[in-house]
């Protein structure tokens, strides 16, 4: 009975053989190409995309294509993955990641492939929440992303939290201050603006002088500086916001209508450069600044608790230092176990220059409180693996 025995064979190395078939096919498809980064998970490693976004997060489930598929439609080992909208949201923030992580902000050549990421998911979830979404963060410094926006909540069916920040954001550039904070107070009840990010971000406001600018690194640092704005007058300007010259120029001319806002460039350097020459009025500078843009004007800036002043000293420094570090409400949270499991408990590292500029230059503590800072400085370092001892 050889001739079964055969039979069998083939039965069982059919799927293999269909497998091996289907390979060529999978790579010649142009749809999943132009990337040189993982879009096509293997057949041997199903799970090589850990999930970022889950369908409860973004308010609604993985929507399939809109026609059948099929192995003869798209590619053999991910036709299922790639109709799915969290599957390209995963690879857009793995992509943004490694730049972040690589250079420190988006590049050129890092929001090209970004932009290759999102046209290359059109061919299998245009449509859907997840493509209109993905569309909106390629678009948010451009005047289509208010009606990204609105299309994006509409599919949504609500702002829900993965479209809070971009509401902000939104609603921030188009001088919608009312919408911008009705945003961030959304965010700080979805758990994305912590209690660390608030606290920071008051001190930061305490301390800016009535008509001073503030100049943050990015998206983290001016959200909560947005929602702890209600009576202050200190402006805040983010630098990931320079690519809209535009929107930078008019921020400007609004905080103080005598300077030459034409001369002003569209890069981090350019507008922390056009400050250090023209600014008339208090200028503070966030601590998270990339230390290469800080480092061009070392010689310039005064550290002021979290912040730093451009161009001059501040007289009341140290005291505002002391009364802040020696507050017991400050050593309850940072030596609190809420502190150890903030998300954004990094910032804490951003406290160090100001608490050693006071450990160091104040004569009149005493040595219960040079204690008292030396402990808190452990404890900062301990939680965020910086010092600057």
């Amino acid at each position: 009975m050889p001739w079964i025995f055969l039979i069998l064979l083939c039965f069982y190395s059919a799927p293999a053989l269909m497998a091996q078939s289907a390979e060529p096919r999978e790579k010649v498809n142009k749809r999943v190409e132009p990337l040189k980064l993982e879009t096509k998970p293997s057949k041997q490693s199903p799970k090589a995309v850990p999930p970022v976004y889950t369908p409860e997060r973004m308010g609604n489930t993985a929507t399939p294509r809109s026609r059948a598929e099929s192995d003869d439609d798209l590619p053999f080992t991910a036709s299922a993955q790639l109709s799915s909208g969290t599957y390209w949201l995963n690879q857009y923030t793995l992509l943004q990641n490694q730049s972040l992580e690589t250079n420190g902000y988006l590049n050129a050549e890092s929001k090209l492939r970004l932009r290759d990421l999102v046209t290359q998911s059109g061919d299998y979830i245009a449509g859907t929440f997840e493509h209109t979404y993905l569309q909106l963060r390629l678009n948010r410094n451009t005047p289509e992303a208010g009606k990204i926006l609105n299309q994006a909540i509409q599919k949504a069916g609500s702002l829900q939290p993965l479209l809070q920040p971009e509401a902000a954001w939104v609603s921030e550039r188009k001088g919608e201050l009312a919408s911008r904070n009705k945003a961030v107070q959304a965010m700080a009840k979805s758990g994305q603006i912590t209690d660390l990010q608030i606290r920071m971000a008051q001190w930061q406001r305490s301390i800016a002088q009535a008509g001073s600018l503030i100049v943050v690194n990015g998206e983290h640092d001016v959200y909560p500086l947005w929602m702890t704005a209600e009576g202050t007058s200190a402006q805040v300007i983010s630098l990931a916001m320079v690519e809209d010259l535009d929107y930078i120029r008019g921020s400007l001319k609004q905080w103080d209508p005598s300077l030459p806002v034409e001369q002003v460039k569209a890069s981090a350097e350019g507008l922390l450069a056009f400050l250090a020459q023209k600014a008339k009025k208090p200028v503070y500078l966030s601590l998270s600044i990339r230390p290469e843009w800080l480092s061009l004007h070392i010689n310039n800036l005064y550290p002021v608790g979290p912040l730093a002043l451009l161009g001059g000293q501040n007289a009341g420094t140290l005291a505002q230092n002391k009364q802040f570090f020696l507050h017991p409400q400050l050593s309850a949270y940072i030596y609190s176990a809420a502190a150890a499991e903030d998300g954004m408990r990094a910032s804490l590292a951003n406290l160090l220059p100001a608490l050693w500029l006071l450990k160091n230059n104040d004569k009149n503590l005493s040595k219960e409180e040079l204690a008292t800072l030396e402990k808190l400085a452990d404890r900062i370092t301990q939680l965020t693996g910086k010092s600057v001892r």
